[in-house]
């Protein structure tokens, strides 16, 4: 494996300039092994260059993957090398960079228009003189005649659906252009079989080409059992002894509504007890005033904590009652993963991704039937019996999930367009 970048330096780069993180050091052991193999086993060792300029330092289901999956992939071996193009001010560098992976800070990342229109020439330039061989793509709109296999990741088709909270050119692109993007790029990855169905029929995607690689919970979610943490962490956000969690940004497909109207149900009839909800989350698109008022008006007590850190996090999941995901859509959800790693049942909705990863981890229910959800979060609040059975059931099916057998199908594909050999001429 390589040895960690000793040094970061600054030098021209395009796009406005960019920052570098340099690995030093001879060839070692693993990596004359490594090229030795290659050769043996029909693959080439090549260099992947993989573009996260569109994520940012806020929580999101990308920034864990980004992270995670790189890491993981780092870990494996020394058959490809790696190196991250990021915005600056992520925080993504210092753990990429700690792992081995080499990554380059881009200052002023171009504008979506931008890539669609006139970043294909700046990205081809930049590729050339890095040597990458293959472009790995977490953005859209993709850069066109990259001269390169191109590699695109796709989390979900929201932009699609009448539930997103994206519109105007995000979803022009998405209707009209991705389809075609999607028939140029050598492959697709999607993280679930639910996104990758929805690439098929949506987007006619060619299914030959589409490669799901799921993501898994977060490495660094780890539960809490010091009683004085999690008691400070409560007073610090104010929040109440006994909570439901739901986790993730303010948007209207997070669907939060059916939640505040069924715990409005069950406090009505005193069925739960004291009990109150906590948001925890980035606000946006403006979602956050409304459901102010909703829960307001069914007398239910709303703690909204903004985006919180990792240990902050960490104390939510531990000592939530439980983690409610209604959303209308989910290319994969992580959350529930997260809280079934930290022993925190889960009620979630039957949309999206989500039926396919918390399998029979979790409570189903119909994201629009809100008797179904007052139903589902009384047995949880009310019978220690089902909160424990769903805590074992959701331990055992977070198993099904790693980020090492992802990066291994990751370098499986790699390995695969590396034995090819047809793109080089």
């Amino acid at each position: 494996m390589r040895s960690s970048p000793a040094r970061v330096a600054t030098r021209p780069a395009l796009f406005m300039g960019a920052k570098r993180g340099l690995v030093h050091g001879a060839l070692s052991g693993t990596d004359r092994s490594s090229q030795r193999c290659s050769k043996r086993c029909g693959w080439e060792r090549m260099r992947i260059a993989v573009d996260g300029t569109s994520i940012g330092p806020g929580p999101s289901g990308a920034r864990t993957r980004l992270l995670n999956l790189y890491v993981a992939y780092a870990g494996l071996s020394a058959r490809h090398e790696i190196v991250v193009y990021l915005a600056p001010g992520t925080g993504l560098d210092a753990p990429l960079l700690g792992a081995g992976i080499e990554c380059v800070e881009v200052s002023k990342p171009p504008s979506p228009l931008g890539r669609a229109l006139r970043a294909g020439a700046i990205w081809r330039e930049r590729l050339e003189k890095e040597g990458a061989d293959i472009f790995q793509a977490e953005t859209l709109p993709i850069p066109s005649a990259l001269g390169r296999p191109v590699l695109l990741t796709l989390h979900d088709v929201r932009d699609l659906a009448e539930s997103g909270t994206h519109f105007g050119i995000r979803r022009l692109y998405a209707r009209y252009l991705l389809p075609r993007d999607l028939r140029r790029v050598e492959r697709v990855i999607t993280v679930s079989r639910h996104t990758r169905d929805e690439v098929i029929v949506q987007l006619r995607g060619d299914r030959e080409k589409i490669v799901v690689v799921p993501n898994a919970a977060d490495g660094r979610v780890v539960r809490v059992e010091d009683e004085r943490s999690l008691a400070r962490f409560r007073r610090r956000h104010g929040i109440p002894w006994r909570f439901i969690l739901a986790l993730g940004h303010l948007e209207k497909r997070k669907n939060l509504g059916v939640v505040i109207a069924a715990l409005g149900e069950l406090r009505r009839h005193d069925s739960v007890g004291d009990v109150g909800l906590v948001l925890a989350g980035r606000d946006e698109f403006g979602e956050g005033d409304g459901l102010r008022l909703h829960a307001e008006r069914e007398s239910v007590p709303l703690i909204v904590t903004g985006p919180l850190d990792d240990h902050d996090r960490n104390c939510a999941l531990s000592a939530a009652c439980c983690l409610a995901m209604p959303s209308l859509s989910e290319g994969f959800g992580i959350v529930p993963l997260e809280a079934m790693s930290t022993g925190c049942p889960v009620v979630a909705a039957t949309s999206g991704a989500i039926p396919e990863v918390v399998a029979d981890g979790a409570l189903l229910v119909e994201c629009g039937d809100r008797r179904g959800w007052t139903l589902a979060l009384s047995r949880v609040l009310s019978d220690p019996s089902t909160a424990e059975d769903l805590v074992d059931s959701g331990r055992r099916r977070v198993r099904a999930y790693g980020w090492t057998r992802s990066a291994e199908l990751l370098r499986d594909l790699h390995d695969e367009l590396g034995g090819t050999g047809d793109w080089r001429s």
